[in-house]
């Protein structure tokens, strides 16, 4: 059971899980029309690198400088730096796509959502440990459900269906392996979801 909540965390770890929002908006999101598949890709390999890859390596040297004691990041204290470091891939993403020309608004402001997500994240971290794991997937599940309600298509139902399976997959597991009590789990979630929610309205 360890081994299998330890792979869960790895597989929804909140750096990539901005991939999969952004990736999930990028392909089922109604208002979202890109010329080809090939611009699909590249649009999902330059978040995929600059708000996943980066931010890891970013951890990794700080790990090899011993800055950090672990990649996993179990301290509180430790976890400021590469908050804001994240912070600062997610924003300059933000602009990148923002300079694109045939790129609907909306794509960029997924990065928007996120990047304000990780600011909130790295400052209440500055007093409280709360779940950056629950924070990632509760704006997850929040645009799955917003996707859901502007789309035509039903199978979008099964985004939300699945969205929520995966946040009680990931909440479990987080608990299980004594990374947070449940209350920074479910203050995690509910941060992550807040924030992608009530961005949609500002929007």
């Amino acid at each position: 059971m360890k081994v299998l909540a330890t792979i869960i965390s790895y597989l929804f770890h909140p750096s990539i899980v901005t991939s999969y929002i952004f990736g999930m908006v990028l392909f089922f999101h109604p208002n979202v029309m890109l010329p080809s598949m090939a611009v699909k890709i590249y649009l999902i390999s330059l978040v995929g690198t600059t708000t996943f890859l980066l931010p890891v390596l970013f951890v990794f040297i700080l790990l090899k400088l011993k800055v950090v004691s672990s990649l996993h990041l179990e301290k509180q204290k430790e976890r400021t730096l590469p908050f804001f470091f994240t912070a600062l891939m997610y924003y300059l993403t933000y602009v990148n796509l923002q300079n694109i020309n045939y790129l609907p608004p909306l794509l960029s402001d997924v990065l928007m959502i996120v990047t304000a997500s990780v600011i909130m994240l790295g400052i209440v971290n500055l007093k409280y440990k709360i779940s950056a794991h629950a924070a990632g997937i509760g704006g997850l599940v929040c645009i799955s459900f917003l996707i859901y309600n502007l789309s035509a298509d039903e199978n979008t139902k099964y985004l939300p269906m699945a969205a929520s399976l995966i946040a009680g997959m990931v909440f479990s597991s987080r608990l299980y392996l004594n990374a947070h009590t449940s209350m920074q789990v479910y203050s995690g979630g509910l941060l992550g979801f807040s924030i992608a929610f009530g961005s949609y309205f500002l929007m």
